[in-house]
């Protein structure tokens, strides 16, 4: 089976990193690498990836300052090992064979199925795009992931992964859609299940830098 790396960034949003680790540390799915970028969290964050909790079970970088998402995921998504590339919120919970599934579908770049964190409501999974890369609900074949992108590192690598000038949001939409016009497919698993809680990521004050 193929190596997947899994590439997480966290920015003071510790207790919901620990919690998607622990999601992650369940799975099923046996070779696979847990790749976590820190934007500058700060001290305790620190201690704790450093920690005995942490140790041989993740790969951890340290950022001294808030880089953005886009540029800390590209710094986890090109040192890693795996033939697949897995981007996660910090903020998700995944199912335990969600890899397994992932890897059922032929697609270059593979969207989940995607519930509230409580996993009582279904939110917005695999969105249509418009021709200039807005979400356009679910009018066509075209769909961008959000919150969880599944993808082949060659495919990362040729587009030049995130562009960097997104510090945060719309680098997800931007990176598939460029995926599409080079030629390559974005789809949809909806076997592939994972839970999220949406705005986390504002609510930690991502943009002061």
């Amino acid at each position: 089976m193929p190596k997947i790396s899994v590439i997480v960034v966290d920015y003071n949003n510790l207790e919901y990193t620990k919690r998607c680790l622990d999601s992650l540390y369940a799975t099923s799915y046996k070779d696979k690498e847990i790749i976590v970028v820190d934007n500058g969290s700060g001290s305790n964050a620190r201690s704790f990836y450093y920690g005995e909790q942490c140790a041989g079970r993740i790969i951890f970088f340290d950022y001294i300052i808030n880089v953005g998402l886009a540029r800390a995921q590209n710094w986890g998504g090109n040192f890693a090992q795996g033939e697949y590339l897995f981007f996660l919120n910090n903020d998700t919970l995944v199912k335990p064979d969600i890899f397994e599934r992932l890897l059922e579908s032929s697609y270059d770049v593979v969207g989940c199925r995607m519930f509230d964190y409580k996993g009582k409501k279904e939110l917005d999974s695999a969105l249509s795009v418009d021709r200039f890369g807005y979400p356009a609900g679910k009018t066509g074949a075209m769909f961008y992931p959000d919150g969880a992108i599944f993808i082949k590192k060659r495919v990362f690598q040729e587009i030049g992964g995130f562009d960097e000038k997104l510090f945060l949001y719309g680098e997800d939409r931007d990176l598939c859609w460029r995926v599409f016009l080079a030629g390559y497919t974005v789809g949809y698993n909806r076997s592939a299940i994972f839970y999220h809680r949406s705005f986390s990521v504002s609510d930690t004050c991502y943009f002061r830098r």
